[in-house]
């Protein structure tokens, strides 16, 4: 789409186009020595009169037929930037709080409760933390990474009491980055990606790992051993929403690598005034 200087530009260049077109007729034909034409600066001035006019009629039709444009463009963007939140929201509903979720959650503990009692208190309290973080932050625009962190922390106890040795999550983390932001469940959702496309098992560990990367970046990643793609039921939804959440908030780019047997996200941090600039 042109820009409002490249447009004003347009019309001033036709307006000249107007001018030099009328000029030349007028002019020309007298100083040709056109039989019977007399030049008259009266008609000329008349002539330019109705040239621009013409030409700002028709610079304001295209505009309001460029606004309606906009417009439409506009409310577009606004239409599927509200259908990916809901699918954003959806997309943690699929993979937190839905039948399967909570199946294998409660197939778990009920488990634990006949064979360790004192585990399946444990795994009790980290679900309800679990669920309590997602109620409380889901609809938030941003948290810091400490209370982020700790939701994965008991997310991932999860996880082990289901899989055991299967998978490990190693996170090295500088301090001075506790008080940063980032969209609430990015974690959650790179660590059930993770775990979604790559076989996991004791004698074959998945190994997560989040860890600093900069300043103000953070690292998720994970060894690759990847699940038959035929066996995996998957849109890409995870990682665009992740994207799409940044580029709204125009708070950075994700980088997505995968390179030397290992799958990486790097994730841009927001310092909390920025964050509050962006509300």
């Amino acid at each position: 789409m042109p820009s409002a200087g490249q447009r004003t530009m347009a019309q001033i260049l036709f307006l000249l186009i107007t001018a030099t077109f009328v000029t030349v007729i007028f002019f020309g034909y007298h100083w040709v020595g056109f039989p019977g034409y007399t030049l008259k600066m009266e008609n000329y001035k008349w002539a330019l009169l109705v040239g621009f006019t013409g030409d700002l009629i028709g610079s304001a039709f295209n505009e309001a037929i460029y606004s309606q444009q906009e417009w439409r463009r506009t409310q577009l963007e606004k239409e599927q930037l509200e259908k990916l939140h809901l699918q954003s929201q959806l997309d943690v509903l699929k993979n937190q709080i839905n039948p399967h979720f909570l199946f294998n959650s409660l197939n778990s503990l009920s488990s634990l409760i006949a064979d360790d009692p004192a585990k399946a208190e444990l795994f009790v309290d980290k679900l309800s933390t679990v669920y309590r973080y997602i109620l409380l932050h889901n609809d938030r625009d941003w948290v810091d990474l400490h209370t982020e962190l700790a939701f994965i922390r008991a997310y991932f106890h999860l996880l082990q009491t289901r899989y055991g040795e299967g998978v490990q999550l190693n996170i090295a983390v500088s301090d001075s980055q506790a008080d940063l932001l980032l969209p609430p469940l990015t974690l959650q959702l790179l660590v059930e990606n993770a775990i979604k496309h790559n076989v996991v098992h004791k004698n074959k560990p998945l190994l997560i790992e989040i860890a600093s990367s900069g300043e103000m970046e953070l690292m998720v990643s994970n060894n690759l051993q990847l699940k038959d793609r035929q066996l995996v039921l998957s849109h890409g939804v995870g990682l665009k929403n992740i994207a799409e959440r940044y580029n709204i908030a125009n708070a950075g780019t994700i980088i997505v690598q995968e390179e030397n047997g290992l799958f990486t996200v790097k994730l841009p941090l927001v310092a909390p005034a920025r964050a509050l600039q962006k509300v």
